[in-house]
């Protein structure tokens, strides 16, 4: 994003699909919003979280025959370095180009996670958020059944906790404040600039 931007694109894979999330819980306020599809790329679940309550949360990496269907944000520019808060230090900020269905082939940033954990389930809280979003956006059918498709976690009473923990960890980083976690802490980070070759 070039200084003298007053917006930019941010495509949206995972909870921050969903509006309640997004808007209620993140305090973001998009300048637009559209569908938009990621070719070449895989969703899955391999960032670490909190242990046993909120166990995994989504990334993407590259997938040649894959495609991740998401939302794309405008957002301003203060808006978008207050969401970088809201993220774990886990998460990098990379660029990358996406079909949007408005207006067609955008760049745009999406976080996406520095190191990878397989053989990881997400609660069964946070990918309901996936699942809401996904519909509230009338992402494909076949998207759709796909995210419905994953296996998840839930701990009675302990996940619940967990989800009024995550609601009050993203209400208090989106007022541009870091929060220390045992397994992370808030804050995502550009990507280092490729080095050109010589």
């Amino acid at each position: 994003m070039r200084e003298e931007d007053s917006s930019c694109w941010y495509f949206a894979f995972g909870s921050n699909m969903d509006s309640e999330t997004f808007i209620n819980s993140r305090k973001m306020s998009p300048l637009s919003k559209e569908v938009a599809r990621l070719s070449g790329f895989e969703l899955l679940f391999d960032q670490k979280g909190i242990p046993v309550v909120e166990p995994a949360f989504a990334s993407i990496r590259e997938s040649k025959d894959s495609e991740v269907w998401g939302v794309l944000y405008k957002l301003s520019k203060e808006d978008f370095e207050r969401l970088h808060y809201t993220e774990g230090d886990s998460y990098e900020v990379r660029s990358i180009e996406v079909q949007g269905n408005v207006n067609g082939l955008i760049q745009c940033f999406a976080y996406i996670g520095r190191e990878s954990k397989l053989g990881l389930r997400p609660s069964r809280r946070y990918l309901r958020k996936l699942i809401s979003g996904a519909v509230e956006h009338e992402l494909p059918d076949v998207y759709i059944n796909k995210l419905k498709s994953y296996k998840s976690t839930y701990i009675p009473v302990a996940s619940e906790v967990a989800g009024l923990v995550i609601k009050f960890f993203l209400w208090y980083s989106s007022k541009g404040k870091t929060v220390n976690f045992i397994v992370s802490k808030s804050g995502a980070s550009y990507a280092a600039p490729e080095k050109e070759n010589v």
